[in-house]
């Protein structure tokens, strides 16, 4: 735990995606009839694409630049924020503990 400098949570997203979806979702209003549903269908498409490839990682650095990548894409909130607080909790001890033996 000595070398450990940061840990924090790092998301990945695609925000182009949103950008597509709202200029399809534009053009649901501009286009003329046959135009629409296919403006629609993209406008579906890029949004559930953009949703479905966010991705969240939890990153531990070290001291000598080197970074540990957890994927968290199956946890909740809490247990996010649970993991982040243990981790610098345990930290916190451990340079407690090395600091009494100085």
């Amino acid at each position: 735990m000595d070398s450990v400098s940061s840990c924090g949570l790092e998301t990945k997203s695609y925000p182009l995606f949103l950008v597509l979806a709202f200029i399809s979702l534009v053009g649901v209003f501009v286009i003329e009839d046959d135009g629409k549903i296919f403006a629609f269908v993209l406008f579906i498409l890029f949004l559930s694409i953009y949703f479905l490839s966010r991705k969240a990682f939890f990153v531990i650095s070290s001291n000598g630049g080197q970074n540990i990548l957890l994927p968290a894409y199956a946890m909740s909130r809490n247990a996010l924020i649970e993991f982040l607080e243990t981790v610098e909790n345990e930290k916190i001890k451990y340079l407690e503990k090395v600091k009494s033996f100085q």
